[in-house]
């Protein structure tokens, strides 16, 4: 099964003006995104390619490039990869920091939460988990709802009560995350765009 990879790039004004860029031959999907925060406009693209070694990813020199290897949903379940992002859902990159010796435990805890996610909630659109290249002890979740109803339906599932108490004494420091994003642009593999 072939590892896919995640690189975040922050381009600023220069990403909101690829908007209709096309994917490189070995990228499965690009999202263009701007901060609810600061304006800032984001590139996340999945692709084949392992960014530490191939430079065929987007982002360009001077960006602030993050990269990250997908721990879930599985490299078969290409779907998940290769579709644009439809409609004008939430979208949210929550980053978590965790002790060296609980690595383990926080990636099986949070395989069995993406796993539920995706099975009792038809509010997410996406539930990613994704490990840093750079820090084994960094991770994000790209988390995607249709809308506000569906955040706090998933915060009121009990796996996630669960999930939040046992993430507790598994964080070095406590995790970050913004007000979210609004999908500018977003493309797949499968030749499918939109924009917003």
């Amino acid at each position: 099964m072939p590892q896919l990879f995640v690189v975040v790039s922050t381009h600023g004004a220069k990403a909101a003006s690829e908007t209709n860029a096309s994917l490189g031959k070995d990228s499965l999907r690009m999202d263009v995104v701007k901060s609810n925060d600061d304006g800032r406009a984001v590139l996340v693209e999945t692709t084949k390619a392992d960014p530490t070694t191939n430079r065929t990813c987007l982002s360009s020199a001077g960006d602030s490039v993050t990269k990250w290897k997908v721990l879930f949903p599985e490299p078969n379940k290409l779907d998940k990869f290769t579709s644009p992002i439809r409609g004008d859902p939430l979208y949210f990159l929550v980053y978590f920091y965790i002790k060296q010796d609980c690595v383990h435990d926080f990636i099986d805890l949070l395989l069995e939460e993406a796993a539920l996610v995706h099975e009792l909630e038809k509010g997410c659109v996406r539930f990613d988990l994704w490990q840093s290249l750079d820090n084994p002890t960094d991770f994000v979740v790209l988390e995607s709802v249709a809308d506000w109803a569906a955040i706090e339906e998933h915060r009121a599932f009990p796996h996630y009560q669960k999930a939040r108490a046992a993430l507790e004494n598994m964080q070095a420091k406590p995790r970050s995350h913004d007000k979210g994003y609004k999908v500018l642009h977003s493309v797949g593999a499968n030749n499918l765009s939109t924009s917003n």
